[in-house]
Order: structure tokens, then sequence, then C-alpha cells
């Protein structure tokens, strides 16, 4: 999940103009005020981008749960898998579901919450 994130927040990271940060810095400002008064506002909707992709990708990693945790660790998509072989369809379609909409919420939050924070 790290690498994901890191490779979607980059670019934006990246294209921050670093004046903002000089100007505040010139005018007397701290580096932790910086930080949350100049450039966290400028990456916020980046960040929650970068999560959102993060927790898509990781809701969706059905081996390396499986590897890391041994089988023992019972997440939705290792759930939705043993029940696509041969539960109820129902019980199956209703992990299906989940597995999709929690990503869809975290996306739908990265869309929604910039516009009311900035």
């Amino acid at each position: 999940m790290l690498p994901y994130v890191f490779l979607s927040l980059a670019s934006s990271y990246r294209r921050l103009d670093p004046r903002f940060a000089h100007v505040a810095a010139s005018l007397g400002a701290a580096p932790m005020k910086v930080f949350f008064q100049i450039k966290l506002p400028q990456l916020f909707a980046p960040i929650l981008i970068a999560i959102a992709l993060g927790l898509a990708i990781s809701f969706g990693q059905y081996l390396p749960t499986l590897l890391t945790g041994g089988g023992r660790i019972a997440t939705i998509t290792t759930e939705a898998v043993t029940l696509a072989n041969g539960a109820s369809r129902r019980t199956s379609a209703v992990y299906a579901i989940m597995q999709m909409a929690l990503p869809l919420i975290g996306f739908i939050l990265a869309w929604m919450l910039p516009k009311y924070f900035f």
C-alpha cells in the first residue's frame, strides 16, 4: 500500500511551488506554521486521494494478506474469496458489494472533504 501512496503523492509534492514557503518563512513564520498553514492546505486534496488509492489497493490485495497472515487474519477480501468458492450467492454478493463500497466511500470523501475544508 505504501509504495502506491508514495507514487501518487510524489508528483503533487514535486509540483508544489516553493515560493509560498519562502515568502512565509521570510515573513517570520516558523517551519511548523509554514507546513500546517501553507503546504498542508495545498496538498490536502492530493493527500486524501493518495489515502483513498492506498485503501482501495489494500482492500483488493488477497495474496499479500493471505501470505503475511498465514490465513489467520480474516479480512473482507479473504472472506469474499472464501465465500465465492461455494457459499451462498447472497452472502458472497454482500461481501463483494462491501469490497466495492469501501473504496468508493474513500474516493467520495477524498472528493468532497477539500471542498468543505478549503
